[in-house]
């Protein structure tokens, strides 16, 4: 899916009917931010992630659904959560097995297949 595809399907309510097509959203933004980060560690929110793959605007039940795949990632112990804020932060650092699959694929593809696998409903 295309950045440009991706904008336009954010605010399309049809594209929610897929729960595939939000994990690609999710492992989209996840490749972004973490494929070019030169550091060991990231902390990235919902909207970060969704802004990432090209979604500027998303619905709220984007949201909601994005929330539930990262929080399927946190209890697989792949990302680490910060709930001492209003805002909850996301932190994926250099020893999750989700940084060195992100960091060695090519494509969001990749990262797309290995969200596939963990996060199913």
């Amino acid at each position: 899916m295309s950045a440009e595809t991706s904008a336009k399907s954010c605010r399309d309510t049809s594209f929610y009917a897929s729960y595939k097509n939000v994990i690609d959203l999710v492992a989209r933004g996840l490749w972004i931010l973490i494929h070019y980060t030169r550091g060991s560690c990231v902390a990235f929110t919902i909207k970060r992630v969704l802004e990432n793959a090209g979604c500027d605007k998303p619905l709220p039940v984007l949201v909601t659904i994005a929330k539930e795949i990262l929080d399927k990632l946190v209890k697989q112990k792949l990302l680490t959560i910060d709930n001492t804020r209003s805002i909850k932060r996301y932190t994926i650092c250099k020893d999750s097995p989700l940084w060195n699959v992100i960091k060695k694929a090519e494509e969001p593809e990749e990262v797309f297949n290995y969200l596939s696998t963990v996060v199913e409903p």
